[in-house]
């Protein structure tokens, strides 16, 4: 993020739902930006949804950002089963 991170932006921190699609050569979301959003949010975690690429969420277990290719399979398997059907 521009800045001290996310930080500087606590409506981030504040929203159910983020989506991210950002040409950066690295993640603009990192572990103490995550680990700051936690707290904030009273240890909830937010559904991140991560479309840049590379991608714009550090990894870090326990978090589990949904990335482009994620919502790729989630499209395919939906194709198949309705094909079948």
């Amino acid at each position: 993020m521009v800045g001290d991170g996310v930080n500087d932006a606590p409506a981030l921190a504040q929203a159910d739902c983020a989506f991210l699609a950002l040409a950066a050569p690295q993640p603009i979301l990192r572990r103490a930006d995550l680990e700051w959003m936690r707290a904030q949010r009273g240890g909830t975690e937010p559904l991140l949804v991560d479309l840049g690429m590379p991608p714009n969420v550090e990894s870090e277990e326990g978090l589990h950002p949904l990335r482009l290719e994620d919502l790729q399979a989630l499209a395919e398997d939906q194709r198949q089963r309705l094909a079948e059907a």
